[in-house]
């Protein structure tokens, strides 16, 4: 299964919140999304603990408090991950705003919403 996979060749985070793989999906579908957050929200390791947390509230967590502003945008939790509304940005690794092959596609579309999930992967 291509999370179990990508979980596997991901970098696992360490104790002081170093590290850590992450896994950016960008979708225009709400649904789709939505659906894709349910699914990683269900995946446990052998040992029953999850595979993946979302990224802004494990960064919380670490940072003892509050939400980075850089995160504070619309969301909604599907299955214990969040879908944030929107592209992600400098604050999810993405410091470079590029047009993509799909782009041409969503300007011509009805599709002009956006929704992401940034995961982390813990250790299994």
């Amino acid at each position: 299964d291509f999370v179990r996979s990508a979980h596997a060749a991901l970098a696992p985070i360490l104790k002081g919140g170093e590290g850590g793989g992450r896994l950016t999906i960008l979708s225009d579908s709400r649904t789709y999304s939505l659906t894709l957050a349910r699914l990683l929200g269900a995946l446990h390791g052998e040992a029953g603990a999850p595979l993946f947390a979302s990224t802004h509230t494990l960064l919380a967590h670490l940072k003892g408090g509050g939400i980075d502003q850089d995160w504070a945008g619309a969301r909604e939790d599907s299955g214990g991950v969040a879908v944030h509304h929107g592209v992600p940005g400098r604050a999810q690794g993405h410091h470079v705003r590029v047009a993509s092959y799909f782009d041409r596609f969503w300007e011509q579309g009805q599709h002009v919403e956006r929704y992401f999930i940034d995961v982390t992967r813990l250790p299994a």
